[in-house]
């Protein structure tokens, strides 16, 4: 494995909009909330069927301009059209087929909300995501000081030195979708390239109206790009960028955009040729806004979404693709309106910045609307200054060139910190790559007390080593411990674990701190896992046959009852396909000839399993499938629980309990000594219950293993009961120490039990143990002497 890290050498116009995304991979089912003049339903939705199921039919996966081949409501489709089933069951309500992303845009149907039918879509296990097609609204952080003269944004990320550095240059475009440009303000009217009109779905060279209706667009627009060294207002983060506008809002409005128009908006940008495209709007928690972004990257654009004005914790998400960037003040703390949380990558100044106003002028404005495209400015730059980055390293060096003005390392609060145009520069000229080699792999299973060597090459361009790379370690749950590496030549440094006793499971990472960089970690996150022993699956059943399993309550043969079968995939959810080998069985509620779903109604029905064993260290995994769509959530005393027994059935404990609906095969693992305890007689017990209002309550149960850990020593052979100083510890030799080591096991096995260290013949010298460590120990020993086989 090779880590390489490049690093240091809003609500409509981000704000409170709050996009609610149905995906499959929810823990908890999400209702769509609308609040008038904030966040407005449409009657549309963005929907996006499964890339992994329907690749193969998906007619146009690369289509751009994002036209569709799927006829608008009411007309016939040709030929060969929709033929999947996610395609076939909406197509009488699209509106709109985005091919670039296959996404598409759709009516709620009558009869329907927007949440019972993104609920209908969803359990069918046909799609990626349903969402609303929002309406957002502004959130009033507007300039409103057109006197204002101090830029203090570009005094806190070091501006003037960065310029010493490099201004920006003109083959470098920043693309702005927001409410369009003043084409003829001072400062940006040599700025301007040809733009585009999602709302019109139209070209500026075409006739597509980009002029700013709202200000908010112009004021974006001088926060990245405004004219620098020219004796005019205010300068943005580069003095000569281009800048594309992208009208996003229809006309007549105050400034509100469907989700679709601002997707559009950005994926047209990174087609015509954007190095950055900045979005200051809602809507940064939706699954399409990481769709767009990927789809932005994949074109060498770099996205920016501002983070909202909310003062929200963004912990649902953390999109891969998209810079989410909140706001900081003077004094570099959190402006009290931005939003926080796992979702937010980096902060940028966003209260009381300084830009230029619609109508010509300049002012003042306070949002993370503004904190974006200042982040985006300094994107724009540290591509613009090196040509050879590609945008993955345009964003790490943008990350990791950061202000730390948090809690140490990347936070939850800040991100990665508050952008610093200078230290971006800096590490553009030169940037810093630091790659961890390791030679023979990441050891991930652990001979039982016994110590473990790791060699890796750590390779540094661009900075100096600080001391010697450290091994952190830490064992179950126990204090964190820290051992230096030792150098080995060549860049070559070897770790060394300690011995850990058997069933452990030791977590470690590397790091080495840097002068210039700082502490870089490997893995960059969290940390290497490894289990003291072998795992072993001790048992599995792929519900191929019945291995003991009994139903009650609601029988097998009857509506609802668990049996054993092929699943049938039904319509509103069922499994198509088993979870452990595909096309074969597996436990499943309701499955009756002639009865075309596995409903459970008016009672509970019950699987048990037989008795197995698992022991010390062990683990139960299994999958499963729950669907419950008719009445949203389980109401009334419906259920579908796990009980784990370890005494035979007397007494069972609930250790799962599942209330989401989803299509598609889960799995979850009970781990012993958390959620049942070793015993050679534990019992699984499955029930789904539909007590109350009658829901939609189904299930399926597939694929149950048990992992246990087998503690044998793998150097060790029969003899081997030394380590080379005489103690008792295998070192895959049978030698003197050996033998030095037997004079002190002289005697009966302890309570009398044959096999104990030393016990390795009978009294006739053959090798079998007889309970006692004797002189036919000895003699068997000289026939052992040498490496273990």
């Amino acid at each position: 494995m090779t880590i390489r890290t490049t690093a240091l050498a809003l609500a409509l116009l981000a704000g409170l909009c709050q996009p609610a995304v149905v995906t499959a991979a929810q823990a908890d089912e999400q209702l769509f909330v609308e609040t008038p003049g904030v966040l407005e339903f449409t009657g549309q939705m963005i929907v996006r069927p499964r890339q992994d199921l329907y690749a193969a039919t998906n007619p146009r996966p690369d289509a751009s301009p994002a036209r569709s081949w799927m006829p608008v409501a009411g007309q016939k489709a040709a030929a060969g059209e929709a033929t999947d089933p996610a395609r076939a069951r909406i197509i009488d309500q699209v509106i709109e087929h985005f091919g670039e992303v296959d996404e598409y845009i759709v009516h709620v149907p009558a009869g329907q909300n927007e949440n019972t039918y993104a609920q209908l879509l969803m359990a069918t296990g046909d799609y990626e995501y349903v969402t609303p097609n929002w309406l957002c609204y502004t959130t009033d952080t507007v300039p409103n000081d057109p006197n204002f003269s101090d830029s203090w944004q570009h005094t806190n990320v070091e501006s003037a030195r960065a310029w010493d550095i490099f201004t920006g240059n003109s083959g470098t475009i920043i693309a702005v979708c927001d409410t369009g440009a003043d084409l003829d303000h001072p400062d940006l009217v040599d700025r301007w390239i040809s733009g585009f009109n999602s709302e019109q779905d139209l070209a500026q060279v075409d006739g597509g109206n980009v002029q700013d209706q709202h200000g908010h667009g112009t004021f974006v627009a001088g926060c990245a790009a405004a004219t620098g060294n020219n004796g005019t207002q205010v300068v943005g983060m580069g003095w000569n960028f281009s800048v594309m506008p992208i009208r996003v809002t229809p006309s007549g409005t105050s400034g509100s955009a469907s989700s679709a128009n601002l997707d559009q908006a950005a994926r047209w940008a990174a087609d015509n040729g954007a190095t950055v495209v900045n979005t200051s709007f809602s809507g940064v928690d939706g699954s399409n806004v990481q769709t767009t972004g990927a789809y932005c990257k994949a074109r060498d654009c770099l996205s920016f979404r501002s983070a909202g004005n909310d003062n929200r914790n963004l912990s649902g998400f953390d999109h891969a693709d998209v810079v989410v960037v909140g706001a900081s003040t003077p004094s570099d703390a959190k402006a009290s309106f931005s939003a926080y949380g796992l979702g937010v990558d980096l902060t940028a100044p966003g209260e009381s910045v300084r830009s230029s106003q619609n109508g010509g002028g300049q002012g003042t404005g306070s949002g993370t609307s503004f904190s974006s495209p200042i982040a985006a400015g300094v994107g724009a730059m540290i591509a613009a200054s090196n040509p050879t980055l590609d945008i993955d390293d345009v964003e790490q060096i943008l990350f990791d060139s950061c202000d730390d003005i948090g809690a140490p390392g990347e936070d939850n609060t800040f991100g990665h910190g508050r952008v610093n145009l200078f230290q971006a520069m800096l590490a553009a000229a030169n940037p810093i790559d630091i790659t961890f080699t390791p030679l023979a792999g990441i050891p991930d299973e652990l001979v039982p007390a016994t110590t473990t060597t790791f060699d890796v090459r750590i390779e540094i361009d661009n900075d100096t080593m600080i001391g010697v790379p450290t091994l952190n370690y830490q064992e179950d749950g126990g204090s964190a411990m820290t051992a230096a590496m030792t150098d080995q030549g060549g860049d070559v440094w070897r770790a060394t674990l300690p011995a850990f006793a058997c069933g452990g499971d030791p977590e470690f990472f590397l790091s080495v701190d840097l002068t210039t960089l700082g502490m870089v970690n490997f893995p960059d996150t969290g940390a290497f896992g490894a289990v003291v022993g072998t795992a072993v699956v001790s048992f599995t059943d792929t519900s191929e046959i019945n291995t003991g399993w009994v139903v009650s309550g609601i029988t097998a043969g009857t509506a609802g009852g668990w049996a054993r079968g092929l699943p049938q995939g039904f319509s509103r959810g069922d499994p198509s396909v088993d979870s452990a080998d595909a096309g074969s069985q597996a436990w499943l509620t309701g499955i009756v000839a002639g009865v075309d779903n596995s409903d459970v109604d008016n009672g509970t029905t019950t699987i048990t399993s037989a008795a197995f064993e698992a022991g010390n260290g062990s683990t139960i995994s299994y999958d499963y499938w729950f669907n419950d769509v008719a009445g949203g959530p389980l109401q009334g005393g419906d259920a579908f629980t796990v009980e784990v027994s370890s005494n035979n059935g007397a007494s069972y404990s609930a250790v799962r309990s599942y209330t989401t609906a989803f299509g598609s095969w889960r799995s979850d693992t009970l781990v012993e000594g958390i959620d049942y305890a070793a015993s050679a007689n534990v019992r699984l017990r499955i029930s789904a219950s539909d007590l109350g209002t009658q829901n939609v309550v189904e299930g399926g149960i597939d694929n149950i293993s048990v992992t246990a850990v087998d503690c044998t020593n793998p150097g060790a052979c029969t003899g081997d009961i030394a380590d080379d100083f005489g103690n008792i510890g295998a070192d895959g030799m049978v030698s003197f120490g050996d033998f030095l080591a037997l004079l002190g096991l002289i005697g009966p096995c302890p309570g009398g039990t044959p096999g104990c260290t030393g016990d390795i013949a009978d009294d006739f010298g053959n090798l079998g143990g007889d309970g006692m460590v004797s002189f036919g120990d000895f003699l068997a020993l000289l026939g052992l002497i040498g490496p273990c086989p």
